[in-house]
Parts: structure tokens; C-alpha cells; sequence
């Protein structure tokens, strides 16, 4: 390991005037000590340093150039969340000023638009929310507002639709299938907030496909790992539902409701447009 004695004997001992002579020009000025300084901030340049048998001027960074890096080194990370995220194309530009906010949804804006703001006090009491309603009345929309905002605001996120997760294929005799499950459970279990989207779109019931019992496993391992940590869930089904119709085991939906401290109907018809049939000239 190299000691800092070791790399300052590697360093050119400079004079103020040496330094400052080098540094100088563009945005960088000599002020009436004779030490460079930023004409943007005002920051000095260099600095005297003396120790380990040196005394010289060395550069360093102004306040300006601090604080640039640092945004470079914000948006990285946020850049490296997105993409873990599991949000692409149009949906990474959903936030709350383009929500499409109605009677029917506005006390859930409020409280997810609070959820997120307050956000760094809601992650260690394990906040989360339940949002449910019918199809197309903007549940999935809300999720995105909550994700992306969090995202921009350095938290790890992981959205994923909740049949990717836990109706995946995967046998006993699919050693990659089983390990790339493996790892989006974990993915799921260790994000800072995750979103699961559309649970129960898909029957629990062990009898469909042989895939139930597997599910139910997934998602009653994904529910204990985040136990105490931030979770929305978006379902077209109420908490009861959940379980009378969609068959998730009761104790699983018990974790749920328990994780979710703030729970929305969204009521309403669907606002998703059909698609419009147009006739192609061949």
C-alpha cells in the first residue's frame, strides 16, 4: 500500500509563482497574493502544502469545479439506477406534472406526491402504498410518477410487472431460467423502493400451469425480504380480493396489508383508449 510520504516524493515541488504561472489563463486569474484564483467562483486554484520534506504550491480544485463534479457524479448514479430500474422508453418521462389528475385519483396524488417528497423519512419506517382500482383508471401511471421522481432523487427503484416476477418460466431442469429468477427476486428484495405492478393479473391457484405454488413461493419470498423496507403495489384488486379471488395466501396478504400504511381505490371507468382501425392502400 502506498503511503502518502511515498506519493508526495513523486510529486514536483512547485514555487507559488511556478504554480500559479501555470495555471493561469481562460477563467483563471492571479489575484494580489499571487495565487491563482477562478474568475467564476472566486475559488483558489492551489495551495501551499508542506510536509513529508515538501514545501510547494499543488492545484486543486475551485468551488465550481467541485460542485460540477459532484453533479457529474449525481447524474451517473442516477443514470446507473435507471438503468436496473426496469423503466424504458416513453415511461421514463412520466412525472406528476403530466399526470392526468381527476376527483377520482386526487387525494392518491397528494399522498404519493408526499410519499415521495418526504421520502428519506418514510424508507426506515417501511412506508409503502397499495393502489388498486379498475383497468385503465391510471394506477399504473401513479406508479410511474412515484418511480421516476424517486429516481431522480437517488433512490434505488425497481419496477416490474408482477407476473415477470413471479409467473416467470423456470423448472427444475432450466438452470438458467431458475438463476436469472434468482437474481430479479434479489434485484426486487434489495432495491431502496420497489414497485410491483399489477398484482394478481395472474391466478394463484396452484392448478394453472403448475406455476401457482412457484408464485406463491416468489412472492411470499419477496415479501418477507422487504419486510420493513418501501413497497407500492398497483393491483385491480382490493386487499380482500387479493385473496378470495386471486387466491394469494392469506398470511402473504396479511405482510401486504401491514406494509401498506396508505391504501387508494381508484374508481371510474377506463380512460384507455381502443385502438382505431384504419384501411391500407396495397
Amino acid at each position: 500500500m502506498t503511503s502518502i510520504g511515498n506519493l508526495m516524493r513523486g510529486f514536483t515541488q512547485y514555487t507559488r509563482e511556478e504554480m500559479a504561472e501555470r495555471l493561469k489563463g481562460g477563467d483563471v486569474v492571479i489575484n494580489a497574493d499571487g495565487v491563482a484564483v477562478c474568475k467564476k467562483c472566486g475559488g483558489e486554484k492551489m495551495f501551499h502544502f508542506v510536509g513529508y520534506g515538501k514545501d510547494c504550491w499543488l492545484p486543486i480544485a475551485c468551488k465550481c469545479e467541485r460542485a460540477d463534479l459532484e453533479q457529474k457524479q449525481i447524474s451517473e448514479e442516477v443514470e446507473e439506477n435507471r438503468k436496473h430500474s426496469g423503466i424504458y422508453g416513453w415511461r421514463n418521462s412520466m412525472t406528476f406534472n403530466d399526470f392526468p389528475r381527476n376527483s377520482e385519483n386526487s387525494r392518491a396524488f397528494t399522498s404519493a406526491l408526499n410519499f415521495c417528497k418526504n421520502i428519506r423519512k418514510v424508507m426506515p419506517c417501511g412506508q409503502g402504498m397499495y393502489i388498486y382500482g379498475e383497468t385503465g383508471t391510471y394506477k399504473t401511471l401513479l406508479a410511474l410518477c412515484i418511480a421516476n421522481f424517486l429516481l431522480d432523487a437517488r433512490v434505488k427503484v425497481k419496477f416490474i410487472e408482477a407476473c415477470d416476477v413471479l409467473f416467470s418460466v423456470g423448472s427444475l431442469y432450466n438452470t438458467a431460467a431458475n438463476a436469472d429468477n434468482a437474481n430479479l427476486i434479489a434485484e426486487c428484495i434489495s432495491a431502496d423502493v420497489l414497485i410491483l405492478d399489477n398484482l394478481g393479473g395472474d391466478d394463484f391457484r396452484s392448478a394453472k400451469s403448475g406455476t401457482g405454488n412457484a408464485a406463491q413461493r416468489r412472492l411470499a419470498k419477496i415479501i418477507e425480504g422487504r419486510y420493513g423496507k418501501s413497497t407500492v403495489f398497483t393491483s385491480n384488486y382490493s386487499l380482500e380480493n387479493l385473496a378470495e379471488v386471486c387466491h394469494v395466501k392469506v398470511n402473504t396478504v396479511d405482510r401486504i396489508r401491514e406494509m401498506s400504511t396508505r391504501v387508494f381505490q381508484f374508481c371510474g371507468n377506463s380512460h384507455r383508449q381502443p385502438a382505431t382501425l384504419t384501411e391500407t392502400a396495397f
